[in-house]
């Protein structure tokens, strides 16, 4: 048994010596016959230009720039983990703000890993550049005025619709989709919205306007969903991509996501609790504390004395 056992330890050792070996011989390999930077520049931009975003070519640019600045390479291979963390280093001497430097730095990673996919180089442990911490951005919400310049600008009763689904009721975008007539509820002025397959249903009261565009758009109903905006579209993202332009005509930035922000600052304006906020909008009472605390009013000093309970005192002997 042991000279089995010895066996078989020294067939793994050799196998693992074998595979470190072949390993080694062809990242020996890959280096010698690297592609030479600038031929690697060339053909990574008509790669990207062709199947990436003007956005994605424009901040490539803006990293690589900082690339021949620090590394200086010759060829694709010079450029290591290493080099790019004394890359990131440089950028924050630049003064770049921290979530500028992560997302050049991800710029980086991400056509290196296209050069290994090309096998030009042998690959490496990019994760070992970490990202810097990024504070916290309070998230944005809008005002009644914009939401009615938003309402403004939509070009049909189904825009509104969505608009209010999102601001006053707090629908996700794939809830607004999903919504069928059957979950609305004229008479008791309710939505329900299933929230997983294990039949959890979150119950979410409609404000006087929503009622009003809900019961006139039941009257041109097409189907059994309440909103059939963009459900033949392939593009996921259609919702959000046509309302942008919406937000762009009444001249205001805004997203769906942060219509549905509006609706949880706007109900903690007017007293509602975070933890009834949180099963409102199907989230977790921590993921409400952290993107929704800091909305909450404050009492004064004055006005947290007057919450006070009452309290006898005995007169005095």
């Amino acid at each position: 048994m042991t000279n089995i056992k010895e066996y078989k330890n020294h067939q793994s050792e050799m196998s693992l010596r074998e595979a470190m070996n072949k390993r080694r011989e062809e990242k020996i390999r890959l280096q010698s016959e690297s592609m030479p930077w600038p031929e690697f520049k060339e053909k990574l931009f008509e790669y990207l230009k062709r199947e990436r975003s003007a956005d994605t070519v424009k901040h490539t640019e803006m990293a690589i720039k900082y690339i021949d600045e620090v590394i200086r390479p010759f060829k694709v291979h010079n450029i290591t983990p290493l080099g790019v963390q004394i890359v990131k280093e440089y950028m924050q001497e630049q003064g770049l703000e921290a979530e500028k430097i992560n997302y050049l730095i991800q710029c980086i990673k991400s056509f290196m890993h296209i050069a290994e996919a090309w096998d030009v180089v042998a690959w490496q442990d990019w994760d070992s550049v970490s990202k810097l911490e990024v504070p916290k951005k309070l998230i944005g919400y809008h005002s009644e005025e914009e939401v009615n310049k938003l309402l403004d600008a939509c070009p049909t009763l189904e825009w509104k619709v969505i608009v209010r689904l999102a601001a006053d009721a707090g629908l996700r975008r794939e809830e607004i989709m999903d919504l069928r007539w059957e979950d609305v509820e004229a008479n008791n002025n309710m939505i329900y919205v299933n929230m997983d397959k294990k039949g959890y249903v979150r119950t979410i009261p409609t404000t006087q306007c929503l009622k009003e565009v809900l019961a006139e758009m039941r009257k041109v109903a097409k189907n059994e969903f309440v909103i059939n905006e963009g459900r033949d579209s392939s593009n996921k993202n259609y919702l959000n991509t046509q309302y942008r332009k919406i937000a762009q005509q009444a001249g205001i930035l805004s997203t769906i996501q942060k219509l549905r922000h509006t609706c949880a600052c706007q109900l903690l304006k007017k007293g509602l609790k975070l933890d009834t906020l949180a099963t409102l909008l199907g989230i977790s009472l921590s993921t409400a504390q952290q993107n929704y605390e800091p909305f909450m009013p404050a009492l004064n000093l004055q006005e947290a004395i007057t919450r006070l309970p009452p309290i006898s005192v005995p007169p005095f002997c």
